[in-house]
């Protein structure tokens, strides 16, 4: 009896639950895109509009960086298939809305004790950072948590991917040992190692083998 409760109270959540992913979803991408503010909480109605109306899905060739048309963002599909090595083919998040042009790139890597899972938005330059977030983690709070603190988030927009020779050269230092202001952010005190991995996941996405080759064809 409690096993039959229990698989019916599932099926009957699981719409709701996926209501709940997608609406955390458009809302972390809609607000690294800046298209609300960090403190606007939209509903699930509100977020699809302003997501469908502002953003487009685009699929990129990963060898050339090639526009194929478009595409459809799957987030685990795409990590689980990208352990196996980076796909052929991606989705690229295109924000149209006048103003507020950029494209947005899901990436992650290894932290101090988690998986980072994050959302970066590119300037329509394809070099300059417009913002970048994190939805998912299990970083010590107070610490390598703070990746998700405004002290940390704001020093994002402004600093640009890729040096003069197109290296992508973007990089979190120890906290005080900023040199390259242009490329480098402030780390996170006594979380050394998790703003170090921020650093590291974000210059492995935007190699040549990744989001690179996209970053580097001609700015729209």
């Amino acid at each position: 009896m409690c096993s039959l409760v229990v698989s019916t109270s599932a099926v009957a959540l699981k719409e709701l639950q996926d209501d709940n992913i997608k609406l955390d979803t458009q809302t972390q991408i809609l607000r690294v895109a800046g298209l609300i503010s960090t403190s606007d909480k939209p509903g699930v109605d509100e977020a699809e509009k302003l997501y469908t109306d502002n953003i487009k899905e685009i699929k990129v060739e990963t060898a050339s960086g090639t526009i194929l048309g478009s595409g459809k963002l799957d987030s685990k599909a795409f990590i689980k298939a990208a352990k196996k090595g980076m796909p052929s083919e991606y989705t690229v998040l295109e924000v149209t809305a006048p103003g507020k042009e950029c494209y947005i790139f899901l990436v992650w890597g290894g932290g101090l004790w988690s998986t980072m899972y994050g959302y970066i938005a590119i300037e329509s330059d394809k070099n300059t950072v417009k913002g970048l977030t994190f939805y998912s983690h299990g970083e010590t709070a107070g610490l390598g948590g703070e990746i998700d603190s405004d002290y940390f988030k704001d020093q994002w927009p402004g600093k640009l991917m890729f040096d003069e020779d197109g290296v992508c050269v973007i990089d979190v230092m120890k906290k005080g040992k900023v040199k390259l202001p242009t490329h480098q952010v402030d780390g996170i005190s006594g979380a050394t190692i998790t703003s170090v991995a921020v650093g590291k996941l974000l210059r492995k996405w935007f190699d040549a083998d990744h989001y690179g080759k996209f970053l580097h064809s001609e700015a729209d």
